[in-house]
């Protein structure tokens, strides 16, 4: 027997911010929209902040989101630290 499960939408941001107000104003936007994932990415030239201090950011004001990267520029990163990136956010937040 198959389970209907409702249909999800979510956000890639990848646009310009100009604080960190704008970025905070911008995740609680997303979830009282009615969005259920939040991504930001880790491409240098097109990503306007590092992604685990983004979402960690915006897991301290919203409470349902699922949060996460599009990518991960693992050239830049050592792999053994880059895993504890997500799982601090993930451990910290609130929701």
């Amino acid at each position: 027997m198959m389970t209907e499960r409702p249909l999800r939408f979510g956000v890639l941001h990848m646009s310009p911010i100009a604080s960190g107000a704008e970025w905070l104003a911008r995740a609680t936007e997303v979830e009282g929209a009615g969005f259920s994932t939040l991504l930001v990415s880790d491409h240098l030239e097109r990503s306007p902040f590092a992604p685990f201090a983004a979402l960690g950011a915006a897991a301290a004001v919203t409470s349902r989101l699922h949060l996460g990267t599009l990518v991960v520029n693992n050239d830049f990163r050592i792999p053994a630290v880059l895993v504890k990136e997500p799982g601090t956010v993930a451990l910290l937040a609130p929701g």
